[in-house]
């Protein structure tokens, strides 16, 4: 009975054109999406404030960036999706030792 709740709420979703967006830790597979989605190097400073040196990026360049950071246990690398694949993605920092 909970299974055909679940897939009658996810229906009724569809038909009003709600999709569900969900978060899952970054894979290294999703680098090419945040890639294709800098257009420019002026969205791209400011996306990266200056994380980075130079324009433009590839995937393996955040991969680096990310796996050098993997170390601290403040960096937490998200994927947000929905039905139609990877739609965002976020970094959360926590800084633990501010005042």
């Amino acid at each position: 009975m909970r299974t055909i709740k679940k897939s009658i709420g996810e229906t009724e979703r569809k038909t009003r054109g709600e999709n569900m967006l969900r978060l899952r830790p970054y894979k290294n597979c999703d680098a090419k999406y945040v890639v294709s989605w800098i257009k420019d190097e002026v969205s791209f400073r400011k996306w990266c404030a200056d994380r980075y040196e130079s324009y433009p990026i590839c995937a393996e360049d955040i991969n680096r960036h990310y796996a050098a950071c993997a170390e601290a246990d403040d960096f937490y690398e998200m994927t947000a999706f929905d039905e139609s694949g990877v739609v965002g993605h976020l970094i959360m920092r926590f800084f633990l030792n501010c005042t």
